[in-house]
């Protein structure tokens, strides 16, 4: 028999009819595999994918803040006496 493993992968939240919030009940997934570092496979797949997205919205971030950085400057540049 395999064993089972349960891993949290998010939270939700129950409420009322009436819209009133009750408790936050943890959302878990059922594993048959733990890895040596200690993450089923699934969270090591979530990780690296979510690690790509972070990155790449960073790395647009920056590209956009150092192009605008250059504009601004050669904006002022132009305004200097010659």
């Amino acid at each position: 028999m395999k064993s089972e493993f349960y891993i949290q992968v998010g939270m939700t939240t129950l409420r009322s009819p009436d819209d009133v919030y009750f408790l936050d009940v943890p959302i878990y997934i059922k594993v048959n595999e733990i890895q040596p570092n200690g993450l089923a496979r699934v969270e090591e797949i979530l990780l690296t994918t979510m690690t790509e997205i972070i990155s790449k919205h960073n790395e647009n971030k920056l590209q956009d803040k150092i192009k605008n950085l250059k504009q601004e400057v050669q904006n002022e540049t132009s305004l200097l006496p010659s």
